[in-house]
């Protein structure tokens, strides 16, 4: 990126925190982070200011399965009821977000109590939440009724060359999301309400705070309405 855009990038930090107006470009630190789809930066000003440190996105320009306007909602819906990083800023294109001093959980730390304990009241605060403006049918449903869901996936398996290796793990996906793997799961699906999920619950998407332990869940680009266990079995 040449340094106009990086320019751009910090107009925005300046707009939308007020410590941050004053600040040259040169005092304003870039960091860039790995992510999949956005650009994702570490903000650091050179200054005392408040906040130092910020989490700056610049959103995918490429038409996929994340619904941004859907996950902009969420994303603020989150930061306000204090289940997520705050919201500093936001637009079309970027948004600012709030630092989180943390690292990701461990997989050993799923079954300690400490940690166990934590993750399950984060967890069950996220599935209180209620958030207008969003489909309730479950992602599970809305899944196995969509005929064209997995159709993209079919296709890249007709299409490409694979090795031994990687045509092994193709069947085994293949089983996972078949005509009789679908109706077997569509009959033993809750009949309960479903509630809000994350629907990622990776380990990367958990985080323990350095100062005080405590659990933050980051990463809400799939989240909605879906069954509870779907959060736990992740």
């Amino acid at each position: 990126m040449n340094q106009d855009t990086y320019t751009k990038f910090k107009d925005f930090l300046r707009s939308n925190l007020s410590e941050w107006k004053s600040l040259r470009d040169d005092e304003i630190d870039m960091q860039r982070l790995c992510s999949l789809s956005n650009l994702v930066f570490l903000a650091k000003a050179q200054q005392e200011v408040s906040p130092r440190q910020v989490i700056f996105r610049k959103f995918s320009t490429q038409e996929g399965v994340v619904d941004r306007e859907k996950e902009a909602l969420i994303f603020l819906e989150m930061s306000k009821k204090g289940l997520g990083p705050k919201c500093f800023g936001v637009s079309e294109e970027y948004r600012i977000e709030e630092y989180v001093n943390a690292r990701p959980i461990q997989n050993k730390e799923f079954n300690e109590p400490e940690f166990r304990r934590k993750l399950a009241i984060s967890l069950a605060n996220l599935h209180k939440v209620n958030i207008k403006g969003i489909d309730k049918v479950p992602l599970l449903e809305r899944a196995f009724n969509d005929p064209t869901y997995f159709k993209s996936f079919e296709d890249k398996c007709n299409e490409e060359i694979y090795t031994p290796e990687e045509e092994a793990m193709i069947e085994e996906i293949k089983t996972a999301v078949s005509k009789e793997e679908i109706e077997f799961i569509s009959k033993i699906l809750p009949k309960d309400d479903p509630v809000f999920c994350h629907n990622d619950l990776l380990g990367g998407n958990i985080l323990i705070r350095k100062e005080d332990n405590a659990v933050v869940l980051i990463d809400f680009e799939y989240g909605s309405y879906n069954f509870r266990g779907y959060d736990i079995g992740n």
